[in-house]
């Protein structure tokens, strides 16, 4: 295109989290070379970013999830103004009440639709009946939408999509764009003589963090942090303290929302994720990129294929969960520099932010033309 394309971003809530750092890596790809529009819900801190940049933001409130018909309707409203105002030549939703706004709406073909799957609404790792609404939901969502192109985080999250929904699939085009991460990271210098494992995440059913407490109930010499959105609340404090013992808890540090995690990851020897599901989780690419072993459920198989010093557990058995941590953590200590310097050599060749950026500006290119 001669002109610059004008690309309308829709996330969701403003805290901070994946998704918003996902934008911030697409507007600092694209900042200058595409007129952007970030249109978000209320900023708390997840797009401060967007200060720095040449991308306009649009606060719209309702675009976080959230049972509110009232709110709904006018987020609905602000999604549907922008398709019909010809102002955008691609609008591309990510945050799942977005993803979903965007498709609830007319058939015409401009602008060109564009949405990502941060997790497949079907995902096995959800609840029975959460996992049958989202399929038959999306089969539906994606009969009634204009064709459009849909946004995979893997080859396998592409090949579930399509096995799970081969008609309602088939009018659309499907590409993949993982998640990566940008992190200039810290001097390992910081490591401590007591064993640390971090874990970064919100307080939700999805992150299933209680059961990161009960792994750490049968690592008696380590320690470990919790960060994220509602962690540091009194109320996840009570429910913690309903799932492990006193001593457990003296072990165990809530740290809330943080804007910097790297002191975190510099100083510890393992990062955790206990998720009922997830995508291609952006703080696990951000430990993967700091030199660190993973420990994390089977879903995120892509992560663990491609790192040299990382495990699969099941967070429903603590105990097994906890002895696959140790080893990790005593193999990472033997030579930590040595181990720091091959995680990252595996990042870099299958996540590194330079390729990931020269994944994206010519997917955006192939889609605008």
């Amino acid at each position: 295109m001669s002109e610059r394309p004008r690309i309308l971003l829709i996330g969701g809530h403003g805290g901070l989290s994946g998704v918003a750092r996902h934008l911030r890596h697409i507007v600092q790809t694209l900042d200058g070379s595409a007129a952007l529009t970030v249109m978000h819900d209320r900023n708390a801190g997840g797009y401060d970013f967007l200060d720095a940049m040449r991308a306009r933001a649009v606060e719209q409130p309702g675009l976080a999830t959230r049972l509110k018909p009232a709110v709904l309707w006018r987020a609905w409203r602000a999604v549907q103004r922008a398709r019909q105002s010809r102002e955008y030549d691609l609008i591309w939703a990510h945050a799942r009440l977005s993803v979903l706004l965007l498709r609830l709406g007319g058939r015409s073909r401009h602008p060109r639709l564009m949405l990502t799957y941060h997790g497949l609404p079907f995902d096995p790792g959800q609840r029975d009946w959460a996992r049958i609404v989202g399929q038959t939901l999306e089969a539906a969502l994606l009969r009634l939408a204009p064709p459009m192109t849909l946004i995979v985080l893997s080859e396998t999250a592409r090949a579930q999509l399509i096995e799970t929904l081969p008609k309602a699939t088939r009018r659309h085009d499907i590409k993949v764009l993982s998640n990566s991460s940008d992190l200039d990271p810290l001097s390992m210098e910081m490591r401590q003589d007591q064993p640390q494992i971090v874990m970064t995440g919100r307080v939700s059913w999805q992150k299933n963090l209680p059961a990161a407490a009960r792994i750490l109930g049968h690592l008696e010499t380590m320690q470990m942090h919790i960060c994220g959105e509602g962690t540091d609340s009194a109320q996840f404090g009570d429910t913690l303290r309903q799932t492990v013992s006193h001593p457990t808890m003296a072990r165990l540090e809530r740290h809330g929302p943080v804007g910097d995690v790297r002191p975190l990851l510099a100083m510890a020897d393992l990062y955790l994720l206990t998720s009922h599901y997830e995508g291609v989780p952006i703080g696990a690419l951000e430990a993967f990129q700091s030199g660190l072993p993973l420990a994390m459920p089977r879903g995120c198989h892509d992560l663990i294929d491609h790192h040299p010093l990382a495990s699969a557990i099941d967070p429903k058995d603590p105990e097994s969960a906890a002895q696959s941590i140790a080893k990790l953590i005593t193999t990472f200590r033997s030579d930590p520099e040595g181990w720091s310097t091959k995680i990252q050599a595996a990042y870099t060749r299958h996540y590194g932010f330079s390729q990931w950026q020269t994944q994206l500006r010519k997917l955006v290119e192939d889609v605008l033309e």
